[in-house]
């Protein structure tokens, strides 16, 4: 190990080029927080940790891997002592216990991400100390990927990431700032990690000379900078100005507006509603949402969306077929169990939705038979007859008629259903296999004296709502997933609807009863002219739904009375006789109060493609490894390279380089190595092989003169003249092994380095040079 004041400076330049570059891209993430000040002062200190930390480890010639362990030791002990969880030395010495608490806060954090909508206030710091964590990780890989494996042009990768997250999350999408910082900072990191490397070979050969009286230009950093920034200014401004004059795609600073914008696709994937509904639940700012005209004598529980596919963590909308010809116009399909025989009562319906609700779903009761709707591109789905909107820009201020079916619901019919067909039975019983056995058996336990799907179900319902020493909070436990869910069964025993609803849902489905959930509205305000209401933020609710054969989805009420009311008729066990749909709760007659000016609540969005809004960052997590899985096998070969040009001290260890990555490259390009061979006998294997003569030839003969010498000489030096030609020997036949080749196979052999893999036939063949060496010498 030795001090190298020159490799320490060009570290320190890419180093901080890097730093920068990660640090701009987390600029993005401050619209996340109110707290925006201290994250970003945070992550620019654990910038600077992780630049100078990687830096010196490099500047002393020590491996990448001894700079990443050095840089986490220096950047979490930061963060351990900045998280203010305890510890020795005022938590700089962590301690077992200490640990336990940062990691706790951590998860509290990512549990405040995901629970909240951004930007998450102040009285949730865990939340900036879960992204500062998530910014060290960008950092360290940003770091890793340039500095470490020397590869700049992939540490965009990370970058890429990074600024996708707000773009997917906030409402303004990428501030051009952001844009054009870290362009012009990847840029600059690109120039600086050039220009070092070549002015590492020594002033280059102009092949002209000056002219008479004029200065000879000298290559050097300033110039290089000067045109790195003249390229990334081009560049970036490229990327702004060019998509204004493309009519099919929008440039970064057309901002989308009502909500953002969707693509065209039949197979639509619509965003979870409950991190909206949490949100504006918690809220309580009473925010007018939707307006009704309609002579219904029970206008509660509005539908917006089903839920219907649980992944373990969060029930989830899943994929929805919405094809052209299931327009929401007209007369729409019946619900399963349900048809013109069916009794029931039939209501006439005037919504309009207000401009502080964009919505791509539209909140309608259920059943609605026919509906006609003033604008937009409107689509219902066969499976759930939920209607979500297929624009590219979501539409505002959405007008509609309808008219609705209740039907009456029998619950000795329910009680007698037989078993649901197997294409409702299997997918809508289905659960993850990390669901706990614990839940199940409470399940069975609560509905042990249940002899049907629909006793069972009554039984789950009344446990919830009066039996099982429930409350309803709008501040439940922290946590989420099957963790927070299980204990709100067990222990906990504190939430609002979505607690309820999807711990209903699971039981029941634990039970084989299929079961969804569904969100929209409960009980809207009354206003002073008669039929006329409002649903407000207030009133957003979330239901479980049981299928019944014959009768179909059947809505059930396990959240406790005390926002719900009575609960639903058909729930309360047979009676012997049919019971009519009736109110459940009585609608609000408190005067409404004020609502607040120009307050926009963004509301669950269209995303097209696969997946849900959870699997979207999941889904780019599995591409962006895949890519890096493809590309590790250039990144290690790359690496291998860099190292055995690398000048050494020893002169016969740099020769012993040089010679294996000629053989490196032979085997990359698929051209047969000799083993067991003299080093001139292959010498003379490869000339035949590419028919090579003239300069070629000679260039690797004198090559091979020097291996020789460095091999067998009693003393042996290599002075810069040698060095120089050895090194360009190596480049002339690195060039002239590939002009064999296909280009297609030269493009594969780049990525795919066939000495990677064959790494101990390599080995095999230099024990076996050294052999026929000493043989040769003997």
């Amino acid at each position: 190990m030795s001090w190298d004041p020159g490799r320490l400076s060009v570290a320190m330049r890419t180093a901080a080029a890097a730093g920068l570059m990660g640090w701009i891209a987390l600029l993005s993430w401050r619209g996340l927080v109110e707290q925006a000040p201290p994250f970003i002062g945070s992550t620019l200190f654990a910038a600077v940790l992780v630049a100078v930390t990687g830096a010196l480890v490099r500047g002393v010639r020590l491996p990448w891997y001894a700079a990443v362990l050095a840089q986490l030791v220096v950047v979490l002990g930061w963060l351990h002592h900045h998280a203010r969880v305890g510890g020795q030395l005022d938590g700089w010495l962590p301690t077992a216990a200490s640990i336990g608490r940062l990691v706790d806060r951590i998860h509290a954090g990512a549990t405040d991400v995901n629970r909240y909508s951004s930007p998450i206030s102040a009285d949730h710091p865990d939340a900036v100390l879960y992204l500062l964590a998530a910014g060290i990780l960008v950092l360290l890989a940003v770091d890793l990927i340039a500095c470490g494996l020397r590869q700049p042009p992939w540490s965009g990768l990370p970058v890429i990431i990074t600024v996708t997250i707000p773009i997917s999350v906030l409402d303004g999408g990428l501030p051009w700032p952001v844009f054009i910082g870290t362009a012009l900072a990847f840029v600059m990191l690109l120039a600086v990690a050039e220009t070092d490397r070549m002015l590492s070979w020594g002033q280059a050969v102009t092949g002209h000379r000056p002219r008479p009286g004029q200065p000879e230009k000298v290559f050097g950093r300033a110039s290089a900078r000067g045109r790195a920034l003249q390229i990334g200014a081009l560049t970036t401004a490229s990327a702004l100005v060019l998509p204004i004059f493309v009519p099919v795609a929008h440039g970064l600073l057309d901002r989308a507006k009502n909500g953002g914008s969707h693509g065209v696709s039949e197979h639509v994937t619509l965003v979870n509603p409950l991190v909206n509904l949490r949100r504006d639940l918690i809220a309580q700012d009473h925010v007018a949402l939707l307006r009704a005209h309609t002579n219904s004598t029970d206008p509660t529980y509005l539908r917006t969306t089903v839920l219907d596919e649980f992944d373990g963590t969060d029930w989830l909308p899943a994929s929805r077929n919405l094809p052209e010809t299931n327009v929401a116009a007209g007369r729409l399909p019946d619900p399963a169990g349900i048809d013109s025989s069916t009794p029931g009562v039939t209501s006439a319906w005037d919504l309009q939705i207000t401009p502080d609700f964009t919505t791509t779903w539209l909140p309608i009761p259920y059943s609605t038979r026919t509906i006609s709707i003033d604008r937009g591109d409107w689509r219902y789905a066969v499976n759930t007859l939920d209607i979500a909107d297929t624009d590219t820009v979501v539409p505002v201020g959405v007008q509609y008629h309808l008219t609705a079916f209740a039907p009456t619901i029998d619950p000795v019919a329910l009680n007698a259903a037989d078993p649901a067909p197997e294409t409702v039975q299997v997918p809508m019983t289905s659960l993850p296999t990390g669901v706990p056995a614990e839940v199940r058996t409470i399940a069975r336990q609560v509905t042990a004296a249940g002899t049907t799907p629909y006793a069972k179900a009554v039984l789950l319902q009344d446990w919830f709502r009066d039996k099982g020493g429930f409350t309803y909070s709008l501040q439940p436990a922290s946590g989420n997933g099957m963790a927070q869910l299980t204990r709100f069964i067990t222990t906990d025993k504190v939430g609002y609807c979505e607690q309820f609803a999807a711990a209903m849902a699971i039981m029941a489905r634990a039970l084989g009863i299929p079961a969804r959930v569904a969100v929209g509205f409960l009980a809207p305000t009354s206003t002073r002219s008669p039929g006329v209401y409002t649903y407000t933020s207030d009133d957003l609710h979330a239901w479980p739904e049981i299928y019944f054969r014959d009768s179909g989805w059947v809505r059930f009420e396990p959240t406790p009375s005390v926002r719900t009311g009575r609960p639903p008729p058909w729930t309360r066990g047979v009676t012997g006789q049919p019971q009519p749909v009736l109110p459940t709760t009585v609608p609000n007659t408190v005067k409404p109060r004020p609502l607040p000016k120009n307050v926009h609540r963004p509301s669950p969005t269209v995303q097209h493609g696969a997946g849900s809004s959870h699997r979207l960052p999941i889904s780019v997590g599995l591409l962006v490894l895949l890519l890096l899985a493809a590309a590790v096998p250039r990144l290690v070969r790359n690496a291998q390279r860099g190292r055995r040009l690398r000048p050494r001290e020893d002169a016969r260890a740099e020769v012993a380089d040089l010679w294996k990555e000629l053989r490196a490259t032979v085997l990359d390009l698929g051209v047969t190595w000799p083993q067991g061979r003299s080093v001139r006998e292959i010498a003379a294997v490869l000339i035949r092989q590419t028919r090579a003569d003239g300069e070629d030839a000679l260039a690797l003969e004198e090559f091979v003169e020097v291996v020789e010498r460095a091999r067998y000489a009693a003393t042996f030096e290599l002075d810069d003249a040698a060095r120089a030609a050895m090194r360009a020997a190596l480049e002339r036949w690195s060039i002239l092994l590939t002009s064999v080749l296909a280009p297609s196979s030269a493009r594969w052999a780049g990525w795919m380095p066939r000495s990677v893999f064959e790494r101990r036939a390599a080995m095999a063949a230099e024990l076996d040079e050294r052999s026929s060496s000493l043989t040769e010498v003997n």
